[in-house]
């Protein structure tokens, strides 16, 4: 009895390891992404040539340029 909890015990333990992991490879994918469409938006490419490349909506790289310019204003 004692060796099936612990088993189930262990198997929580390294699931809840596997996607804590699987979140903070998502999240450092996201941040390169962005830093992708931040490098792109400084050439001629267009929006929607931009979002064909990385995948991120026209709208979210919108917003991203926005918020870039407003940052970029403020300073």
């Amino acid at each position: 009895m004692k060796n099936a909890k612990a088993k189930a015990i262990d198997d929580a333990v390294r699931s809840t390891q596997l996607m804590e992991a699987r979140e903070e490879e998502h999240a450092k994918n996201k941040q390169k992404i962005r830093q992708i469409v931040l490098n792109l938006l400084k050439t001629d490419l267009s929006l929607i040539q931009i979002s064909e490349a990385t995948g991120m909506p026209v709208e979210d790289i919108q917003k991203l340029k926005n918020r870039e310019r407003h940052t970029t204003e403020s300073e």
